[in-house]
């Protein structure tokens, strides 16, 4: 498959995935998050495998390193580390490790990472991974003068359908996304959109 061909897939997957993600309350969801992390992965391998070599602009290359730090900052924060280490970091978060095994009557962890809740940090890793394939998927296809019109009319889309999807759940008195999940929320079954 030639280039233009597969670059054509890879834009129309992110075009896809960019307002399902918004619709489907995306990166709020475990079971939602996965299926757009590997679309938008799709995506950009679509876009960027076997394009021509073209220099960004160094604000975008500036942009790009920020969102790789912070989630690269985030994956840290799952590394375990010595009991001593983390105590000189955090010494709140080293007391709770310290004690979670208390109730057995066991030692803490000997190892540990810095998050007290590593499942929902590698949650926060994968929205991170999305935001950097959707950024640098959008890169790709606005190098053409195209591309660009094309991602506006994908930011459009995207807010309108969720504008719509928003104001029928209410009106129709449905519960589920897309009649597919029930969203959990502490804050009562509405205020979670759609």
């Amino acid at each position: 498959m030639e280039y233009v061909e597969r670059a054509r897939i890879g834009r129309w997957i992110v075009a896809l995935t960019v307002p399902a993600a918004v619709v489907s309350l995306g990166s709020l969801f475990t079971h939602t998050l996965t299926p757009v992390l590997v679309a938008a992965a799709v995506g950009l391998a679509l876009l960027y495998v076997g394009a021509p070599e073209q220099a960004p602009r160094p604000s975008a290359t500036v942009l790009f390193w920020v969102a790789m730090a912070l989630t690269g900052y985030t994956v840290l924060q799952l590394v375990p580390l010595p009991a001593s280490w983390l105590a000189s970091l955090s010494p709140a978060n080293a007391e709770v490790w310290k004690d979670a095994l208390r109730p057995l009557k066991e030692p803490g962890p000997s190892l540990t990472p810095l998050s007290l809740d590593p499942a929902a940090t590698a949650v926060e890793v994968a929205r991170g991974l999305v935001y950097v394939c959707v950024y640098l998927a959008g890169l790709q296809i606005a190098r053409r003068t195209e591309g660009t019109l094309f991602l506006e009319r994908v930011l459009v889309a995207s807010t309108l359908t969720l504008a719509v999807v928003s104001l029928l759940h209410p009106a129709l008195g449905l519960e589920r996304v897309l009649g597919l999940y029930q969203p959990t929320s502490p804050h009562g079954p509405r205020h979670t959109a759609p």
